[in-house]
This record gives C-alpha cells, structure tokens and sequence, in this order.
C-alpha cells in the first residue's frame, strides 16, 4: 500500500487565532481535527498488506 497516495493531508494550522485563551478557539478545533488525522493514520499504517498471489 502506498501510505503516501492513502493518507489524507493533515488539517491545516489555524491563521486566525486572537491568542486571548478564548473558550472554542480555532486551536482546539485544529487539535482535535488532529486527533481524528492520527487515528486514521494509525488505522492505515496498522492494516495488513495483501498478500502477493504466488
């Protein structure tokens, strides 16, 4: 399997954070945009890779 061609790109880092701590700020939406990125990471690099006929 090619990871390259199977794996999405990350998220994009926010521009647009204010840096004032803001309750929902655009951070947490990227970490957890993040998050859900990794699990699918993993989930791919954990397959199997098919088996070659022989």
């Amino acid at each position: 399997m090619d990871l390259d061609a199977a794996l999405r790109p990350p998220p994009p880092e926010p521009t647009t954070c204010c840096e004032r701590g803001c309750n929902g700020c655009v951070w947490e939406g990227f970490y957890n945009a993040m998050g859900y990125w990794r699990d699918d990471a993993i989930e791919l690099i954990s397959q199997k890779p098919p088996q070659a006929a022989a």
